[in-house]
């Protein structure tokens, strides 16, 4: 009996030693140039063949089950253009993360590269719709819920390409049909996918656009799901404006509801005192393009783009000022649409007024009339009018001469030599 013992215990030793010789000549020959080489190339022809797309990998670095490199990703549509390239792809992950139910990586490290996507003019399929319809179709067969984290995320130096080949190009501002981002980089972190929901706390996310819009650096708390997208603690910086947004929402019913944007997407917005510049407002509103000046404002937001409504609104422009509720027109309309506001209070500094840069194509302010009144005050004030004809029926108005309370409505009209100010019993006006 005592040999046999000797025999068996004799076998699991060796046994043991040799699983531990096959683990390490397993660890040592997955570092090696060759067999890394040879994973690259597999994981090359295999991905071709599944996305029936030109798939490469130009090295493969693994450190077991703890750290991916990977270099010189190429992905090309199927109609042959270069749809994705990464110069460098870095996964940091726990030795254990591939064996739970709950995914977590520790760190991706994305550096350099470019994505591509264009739209057919003539089927409007967008180039990366093969990915799409690939993953899937893998997910109809899984019935894996789990959860996918990330610590963080990191994405440096890349740039962004979207072409819409059916629409025209615009001749000025940010054209969201043919976009083009340069050294885009942003860090995610506590990056969370729960089924369809997504959330993230984003950090130094910046970029420069073809337009010549540049964001220096945005930062906030994200939260994305399929009736809702939310961020807080938003913050934007650019070369003129600092923006920030403690709360913005856009909610929906359905994905489909921004085919249909101004009218079926609904904002809920606060905006804390912030610094905003119109020429780069005039980006995303090319009708502002000329205009130069820089605002300080703040208010709530909400409802959709064309029954947009701002509450406790205070806008603020050299020494003049407006404090009000608003109800925003619909801007897809020309500037002849007639505007009805409530001001609670305002200030206007005729100097203010004459010094403030229109947008291109409209004539400047001609107050030159009016400029000996310095100022002119209004409480409780009510506003009916466009560009060239105002009614105005305030409380009182004041200015440098004294303060009075107005028994009619009266009227601004700008005509050939500028604006004037008379009651509107006196002047018949559409108003």
């Amino acid at each position: 009996m005592s040999k046999l013992l000797k025999i068996l215990g004799l076998s699991v030793s060796i046994s043991v030693e040799w699983i531990l010789i096959a683990i390490l000549v397993f660890v040592f020959a997955i570092r090696s140039s060759f067999v890394q080489t040879h994973i690259g190339g597999y994981a090359t022809s295999y991905l071709s063949n599944e996305l029936r797309a030109e798939f490469q990998i130009g090295a493969v670095d693994i450190s077991l089950f703890d750290k991916i490199y990977v270099k010189n990703v190429s992905v090309k549509d199927r109609g042959n253009g270069q749809l994705l390239f990464i110069d460098e792809l870095e996964i940091k992950m726990a030795q254990n993360a591939l064996f739970q139910e709950e995914i977590i990586l520790r760190k991706v490290l994305l550096n350099g590269g470019s994505l591509n996507i264009n739209r057919d003019a003539q089927n409007g399929i967008h180039n990366f719709q093969f990915l799409i319809d690939y993953f899937l179709s893998d997910k109809a067969k899984s019935n894996n819920k789990g959860v996918f984290k990330i610590e963080q995320i990191q994405f440096a130096d890349l740039s962004f390409g979207y072409q819409n080949r059916g629409a025209k190009n615009k001749e000025y501002g940010v054209d969201f049909n043919h976009l083009e981002l340069n050294e885009f980089g942003v860090i995610l972190k506590d990056f969370v996918l729960d089924s369809s929901d997504i959330c993230a706390n984003i950090e130094a996310l910046r970029f420069s656009e073809k337009s010549g819009f540049v964001l220096s650096e945005m930062s906030g708390m994200l939260r994305l799901s399929d009736q809702q997208i939310k961020l807080s603690r938003l913050k934007l910086n650019t070369k003129h404006s600092e923006i920030d947004i403690p709360l913005f929402e856009l909610n929906y019913k359905h994905w489909s509801d921004f085919r249909s944007f101004e009218d079926s997407v609904v904002f809920n917005s606060i905006l804390n005192d912030s610094r905003v510049a119109l020429n780069e407002v005039s980006y995303f509103v090319p009708s502002m393009e000329g205009m130069s000046d820089i605002v300080r404002l703040q208010g709530k937001v909400s409802n959709s783009v064309n029954n947009l409504e701002v509450r406790n609104l205070e806008l603020f422009i050299g020494e003049s000022y407006v404090k009000g509720d608003f109800q925003l027109p619909d801007f897809s309309s020309d500037a002849n649409v007639i505007v009805k506001q409530y001001i609670r209070t305002a200030y206007v500094d005729f100097q203010d007024v004459n010094n403030f840069v229109l947008p291109a194509g409209i004539e400047p302010f001609k107050f030159a009339s009016l400029m000996e009144h310095k100022f002119i005050a209004f409480a409780d004030c009510n506003l009916k009018g466009n560009l060239s004809e105002v009614s105005l029926d305030a409380s009182s108005i004041e200015s440098n001469y004294g303060r009075l309370r107005l028994p009619e409505k009266m009227l601004f009209k700008k005509d050939k030599k500028g604006w004037s100010i008379l009651p509107v019993k006196e002047f018949v006006s559409p108003l």
